[in-house]
């Protein structure tokens, strides 16, 4: 019996079964030395806070508020003044906000409204500097939907990190971030996290997985909120704050402990109004058009007893901007034949009353003229 070392005669795909056996450490040097990279890339350059201020405003994904205070034509504001308030109240004492309330409701124009605020108290006071901070706001709807495929989803966290680190750098003294649906921060990680094989565990951050060298835009930004290095108002629907808070107790600590939740309730029709005729001269700008109150009292009660699907103020500035755009068209077009039949045509301003929003309602909704009138005989214009 031979009782030395025997050999083995090798298998035909040994040499293949070697490569599978090798690849996972080549690959894993070649994702080390990547993260490498983007961590130097990441930590190598520290700007001043007022670099950093004007950097992060030349960012596609981040627009300045605060130069939009004297636009009161173009940017009116008129909201919930309770809300304002607190986010008002939270944000001076240092804390950040988060604020809950269903889509329609006017939670983005907040930061227009806070921009104001700071205006306002600036003029009162100018030598405190915490007056003179700058608001800015980071839409990550828009920037989610406009670049969310699987090929951009990466630049997109990179970009939002980018962000989040200017932020820092200019700090809470001179900037108020607002963040709007701050909900899609864990979408678009979770979807980087499955494009880029990179990003894989650590996107995890201090949380799970078992390299920390990376850190998503999430855990990002609760880092920055705990340890108070930015002030920030941000806002998300109130199902997305449910799932959120009630899926995992941490998140529950997360929101919890960083934010102020507040949760804005639906204005009544009376506050609608006052939003409907702040917006009255920039709908006319845009559409050539001469708004009358009747016009806009019907279209906020319309809005109130039909179109209760819709939250309000946006399904009344709906109505509003729909009736004005129908008059204008019909207006443009009785003018283009005016003119080709040589009879004149002069160009008139187009008035928009009752008449056309009840038109604009029978065409929505099939109701006849009676139902109308009984609509606002029934409403509480309080």
């Amino acid at each position: 019996m031979n009782t030395g070392s025997s050999h083995v005669p090798a298998s035909p795909n040994s040499e293949e079964s070697s490569a599978l056996v090798k690849k996972p450490a080549a690959d894993k040097i070649e994702e080390t030395s990547e993260k490498r990279k983007r961590r130097a890339s990441f930590q190598s350059w520290t700007p001043t806070p007022h670099v950093a201020v004007s950097v992060l405003h030349e960012n596609e994904y981040v627009e300045c508020i605060s130069d939009r205070v004297d636009m009161r034509d173009r940017y009116p504001f008129e909201g919930n003044e309770e809300i304002m308030e607190q986010v008002m109240k939270s944000i001076l004492s240092g804390g950040s906000v988060l604020v809950v309330g269903e889509p329609g409701r006017g939670k983005r124009t907040l930061s227009l409204g806070l921009a104001r605020r700071f205006a306002d108290l600036q003029k009162q006071d100018p030598k405190n500097s915490l007056h003179s901070r700058q608001v800015s706001t980071l839409a990550l709807g828009p920037s989610f939907w406009d670049h969310g495929s699987q090929d951009d989803i990466c630049k997109v966290q990179k970009q939002i990190q980018e962000v989040l680190r200017l932020v820092e750098a200019a700090g809470p003294e001179n900037i108020v971030f607002c963040i709007d649906d701050v909900d899609i921060l864990s979408f678009v990680d979770k979807l980087a996290q499955k494009q880029s094989p990179v990003y894989g565990s650590p996107l995890s951050g201090p949380t799970g997985g078992q390299d920390n060298s990376e850190i998503s835009s999430e855990n990002m930004l609760r880092y920055l909120l705990f340890n108070r290095k930015v002030v920030c108002l941000c806002t998300c629907i109130r199902g997305a704050y449910q799932r959120l808070i009630y899926s995992d107790t941490f998140y529950d600590e997360k929101f919890t402990k960083t934010f102020r939740v507040l949760h804005m309730p639906e204005p009544s029709v009376a506050q609608t109004l006052q939003i409907v005729r702040a917006h009255r001269k920039r709908i006319e700008t845009e559409c050539g058009v001469v708004l009358l109150d009747e016009g806009l009292s019907a279209a906020t009660a319309y809005a109130k007893h039909y179109l209760t699907h819709r939250e309000m103020p946006e399904s009344a500035l709906d109505i509003v901007y729909e009736a004005s755009k129908a008059a204008a068209t019909q207006a443009t077009a009785e003018r283009d034949v005016a003119i080709g039949q040589s009879t004149g045509g002069a160009k008139t301003l187009t008035v928009v009353g009752k008449e056309r929003v009840d038109e604009l309602i029978k065409e929505w909704c099939g109701y006849s003229g009676e139902q109308l009138v009984v609509a606002l005989s029934k409403a509480d214009m309080r």
